[in-house]
């Protein structure tokens, strides 16, 4: 049935171009389209003179893969690909080796200074990017929910990145009188930045056209990005509080390490500010006052107005509302483990009373460590959901806007119905962690110590063993990357008629008439789309890679389609077998340069076999070749192949051979 199609295809070729050319040069190439929706394969046979492959440039594409799972940790691999391949076919390696069905869906995507993710298409290049990332840059996949596992619910996808609050130093003078602090009154601060401070409201309202300009930048200075953001995805119908924060106990602490630590010390209230500045030392800490936590400025004070605060831009009372939090949580452990701490304590007790002296200092010691009373602090790990449902929350919850314009956002501070709403207006949150990681700082959020940013992160084989390094790049791999399947760009969409709709479909290009002579040109010139502009620019490049070639016995069978695959492995006369005799070499760059070519006469009707060896030709100068492995060149440009069981008859060519033969015999 093909053969039938390809041959009308072919006559009707024919009938309008049928000329010296064409039977010399043209072939015929089989294109097959098939849309990934309908799997409808649509078939086309078109004419070619000349065969346009690609060279493999191999690039290292390192990829963080995480997943869903808790229980699995997330993988660092490195993957061996073409430059210019695709996020589709980048995910389609991945596949097979972090067990990944190719029908699920992996996020691809770059973090941009550690708050920003750029989300990458499967049309997208491995190395093209709206921000330049280099080579050398990690490319992030995580795995998500696909609607056929939520019975074709709409997926939503959430961004979230980590803080902490920075601390300014609040107690100043006055920005507008420059006035020092009363010793017996508060400061008025900015209710936005919560940078500057006044005397008296009357100061702050003089203030208020200067300090409006600065005032919003001061206000996103107030934090600090650790970690790195992550992705989670749910059904719209579950999109709710209670399931994000589940999530986010999944995700949060793979980039950063969340410990709380019990400290007797505890950073200055705003009535500790009273008191004479000599009572304290260079970390804000009472050098002879009591050692006991002291939070009486927020015991009594009522639970809307702390929420009200922790929806502010106050960093200063947020973080010490975070340091009370951790002793209410704390109290709240310790009188339900109190018991079994006291009965750990006897256990470890002797009760033999002719212990030596060592065993009397060993019982002192194991009384101390059960009642922590030895050391300052004792770091314990954190429990996010516990954080959440049983006790007073470490962090809240920010929606982020793309102007960064968050004046008016209202932060999830606890579950609820407020909180669900505010979930479905937005797609990227910050998690702000009340502390600042101070020296005094009870609840302590750092980066995770492994170079890649992630805890317990397992790194591939691959990525030891694999590196481009200086491969040897031969014709017989530019022709198979030839004839590989691609996905079809936005702007070159195939119209399906089974879905009604133009699609990116997979398109697969093989060879199915091969012509006497055969061009092979090789693609050295490269155009970066999101290169500059203007001349000179990088929007092109010449790729100068050394391609390997064959001069004698290039076997086409791998790469045509109408040849059976049994028949490709058979060494016989009917092999499509090619020998070269002509080169165009292009010497330069990629806005200019110099042609040169090299070429041998063949015998009549043999290409085996030559009757004038390889000259040089360059402008007016030939000169003979010494050596053919001169030949193979990194600026070898256009090869010309002849096909060493076609035969040529053509009636000029008849008449020539019989004016040679007449010639030799007389």
């Amino acid at each position: 049935m093909k053969e039938t199609i390809a041959d009308e295809y072919w006559r009707g070729y024919l009938s309008r171009n049928d000329s010296i050319i064409v039977q010399l040069f043209t072939g015929q190439f089989k294109s097959k389209t098939k849309c990934p929706q309908c799997h409808k394969e649509s078939v086309t046979f078109d004419p070619f003179t000349s065969i346009s492959v690609p060279l493999p440039k191999h690039v290292c594409v390192d990829t963080i893969v995480t997943y869903r799972n808790d229980n699995k940790s997330p993988i660092k691999y490195r993957i061996i690909m073409s430059s210019d391949g695709s996020i589709a076919e980048l995910k389609r390696r991945l596949s097979n080796k972090c067990a990944l069905p190719v029908d699920k869906v992996m996020l691809a995507y770059k973090i941009y200074n550690n708050n920003s993710i750029e989300f990458l298409k499967d049309e997208d290049r491995v190395t093209a990017s709206t921000y330049s990332w280099s080579s050398f840059d990690t490319t992030y996949i995580t795995e998500t929910l696909t609607s056929a596992e939520c019975n074709n619910e709409k997926i939503i996808h959430l961004t979230f990145f980590q803080r902490i609050f920075k601390l300014h130093d609040y107690i100043s003078s006055c920005a507008y009188c420059q006035a020092s602090p009363k010793p017996n009154s508060l400061p008025v601060f900015c209710k936005h930045c919560y940078q500057v401070s006044y005397c008296d409201e009357e100061c702050q309202k003089f203030h208020i056209m200067e300090h409006k300009y600065n005032c919003e930048f001061r206000s996103t200075d107030n934090y600090e990005t650790i970690g790195l953001p992550f992705i989670i995805s749910l059904p719209e119908s579950k999109l709710t509080c209670e399931n994000v924060f589940q999530q986010i106990s999944i995700y949060a602490k793979r980039t950063v390490h969340i410990n709380i630590e019990r400290s007797k010390r505890n950073r200055r209230s705003f009535d500790d500010f009273n008191r004479d500045y000599s009572d304290f030392d260079d970390y804000g800490r009472a050098i002879d006052g009591d050692d006991e936590d002291s939070f009486s400025d927020i015991e009594d004070v009522d639970p809307a107005i702390i929420k009200s605060t922790l929806s502010s831009s106050d960093s200063w009372s947020i973080v010490r509302i975070g340091d009370y939090f951790v002793k209410v949580n704390k109290n709240k452990r310790r009188s339900s483990q109190q018991n079994d701490g006291k009965e750990k304590i006897l256990k470890s007790t002797p009760t033999n009373n002719n212990n030596n002296d060592n065993d009397d200092d060993e019982e002192e010691s194991m009384i101390i460590n059960g009642e922590t009373a030895s050391s300052d602090s004792i770091m314990e790990d954190y429990d996010m959901l516990d954080d959440i449902f049983g006790n007073q929350p470490l962090f809240r919850i920010m929606p982020q806007t793309t102007n960064n314009d968050n004046t008016n956002m209202k932060p999830i501070i606890e579950c609820g119905i407020d909180g669900d709403s505010i979930l479905r207006c937005h797609t990227k949150f910050s998690i702000d962690w009340f502390t600042d990681n101070a020296f005094e700082s009870p609840l302590r959020v750092t980066p995770s110590r492994h170079r890649s940013g992630f805890n317990d992160l397992i790194e591939d084989d691959s990525v030891f063993k694999s590196s481009t390094g200086d491969q040897d790049v031969t014709l017989q791999q530019c022709l198979q990357l030839f004839i590989e399947p691609e996905v079809l760009g936005p702007d070159d969409k195939w119209y399906c008629p089974n879905c009604k709709e133009h699609i990116q479909a997979e398109k697969k290009m093989s060879i199915w008439r091969l012509p006497p002579i055969l061009i092979i040109h090789l693609k050295r010139f490269k155009y970066n789309q999101y290169s500059s502009f203007g001349y000179m620019s990088s929007s092109r490049e010449k790729i100068d890679t050394t391609v390997k070639f064959p001069i004698h016995d290039l076997n086409m069978a791998p790469y045509c389609s109408s040849i059976i695959e049994e028949d490709q492995h058979n060494d016989n006369l009917s092999q499509p077998r090619y020998d070269l005799f002509g080169i165009i070499n292009h010497r330069g760059s990629a806005w200019f340069g110099h042609y040169t070519s090299y070429a041998r006469l063949l015998a009549f009707n043999d290409s085996a076999k030559t009757e004038i060896g390889w000259r040089h030709f360059d402008d007016q100068y030939v000169s003979t070749l010494g050596n053919v492995k001169d030949l193979v060149r990194s600026d070898a440009y256009v090869l010309f192949y002849r096909h060493r069981h076609l035969s040529i008859n053509f009636p000029l060519q008849e008449q020539l051979q019989r004016t040679r033969s007449e010639s030799t015999t007389t």
